[in-house]
């Protein structure tokens, strides 16, 4: 199974790669309150976004397991 995995994260790796290099292309510039802030690449901008995305669903899912093994989890229910 760990070789599979491997394999997969290898494949998406491989996969992201191109997306990013292919669609690497001038965006408008970022502007904030009409002044301009920061010229990105497109492709930059998206692997931005999908790493903000991944940390917060990663963080998430840290919390709901650290709730999960928290001591007041464990006591019995009572009706």
């Amino acid at each position: 199974m760990g070789k599979i995995k491997a394999l997969l994260l290898v494949l998406m790796g491989a996969l992201l790669t191109v997306f990013f290099l292919e669609n690497w292309v001038a965006a408008p510039p970022l502007k904030i309150f009409a002044k301009e802030v920061v010229e990105l690449q497109t492709s930059l901008i998206i692997i931005i976004c999908l790493a903000l995305g991944f940390i917060g669903g990663w963080l998430s899912g840290f919390n709901q397991t650290r709730q999960r093994r928290s001591p007041r989890g464990l006591e019995p229910r009572t009706r």
